[in-house]
């Protein structure tokens, strides 16, 4: 998870869907860039994320990002015997489009666990 909006862009309720239907335990990583400094903002969003998926009884993690957050996430899976990742990518302006590096598309052509890519929650 990318501790930022997150109760703007989590879609609990599809969350909420796919782990009644599989019958799945949500585990929740969220990898913290190396050598980035404290962020404020982050205790706050924290305490939101918590209150919207702790009825889904998650686990939660939380790691420094190692070579590459792709490979991070992976290996979290593998480590976890994850059956399917969830990710639910960020919209982008055009500008912001060009020079982001997607973390979704390099789990698409890096990972063998089954990939499953969310919207982000619509706000009205």
């Amino acid at each position: 998870c990318d501790l930022r909006k997150v109760d703007l862009s989590t879609p609990v309720d599809t969350l909420q869907f796919y782990c009644d239907k599989l019958h799945a335990k949500l585990l929740i990583l969220n990898v913290e860039m190396k050598g980035k400094h404290f962020d404020p903002d982050t205790i706050p969003e924290q305490y939101k994320l918590h209150h919207l998926l702790d009825q889904l009884n998650p686990e939660y993690h939380y790691t420094e990002e190692n070579e590459e957050i792709v490979k991070g996430i992976i290996h979290f899976a593998e480590e976890k015997d994850a059956g399917l990742v969830i990710t639910v990518p960020r919209h982008h302006g055009f500008f912001e489009s060009i020079f982001h590096s997607s973390v979704t598309n390099k789990l698409v052509n890096r990972t063998k666990i089954p990939l499953l890519v969310l919207r982000q929650k619509r706000v009205d």
